[in-house]
């Protein structure tokens, strides 16, 4: 089948437009030869920070696990209810007793770090 020279020329015109359309994000991406390269280099640098990457990780793990059982109510119950054992038994004097009491409540109140989490 034969096509005339002006659906020929309206085809490649109607393609050029197309071809200036930007793709959407659902559009597989286009390869322009140096992207496997640069992924290579961006793993080749990164890789040796991945162990401090991984402490780091488990450091900021640890310090919200023992944020949370510092600042635990049940905690703070159990710490007042020795205190106030200790003293019945008077292995506390009431001065001992009201400081640990203090600063029992004083974990239940956090401080405003300014922080958002």
């Amino acid at each position: 089948m034969r096509v005339s020279r002006r659906r020929w020329h309206a085809g490649r015109a109607l393609l050029r437009v197309l071809g200036r359309w930007r793709r959407m994000t659902s559009s597989p991406p286009r390869c322009r030869g140096g992207g496997v390269i640069v992924e290579m280099l961006t793993v080749l640098f990164r890789w040796p920070l991945l162990p401090v990457r991984g402490l780091i990780g488990l450091a900021q793990l640890l310090r919200d696990q023992a944020e949370r059982e510092f600042h635990d109510p049940a905690a703070v119950r159990r710490l007042l209810e020795e205190a106030a054992g200790a003293r019945d038994s008077g292995e506390l004097s009431d001065e001992e007793v009201s400081r640990l009491e203090h600063q029992a409540v004083s974990r239940l109140i956090r401080p405003s770090t300014g922080e958002v989490r």
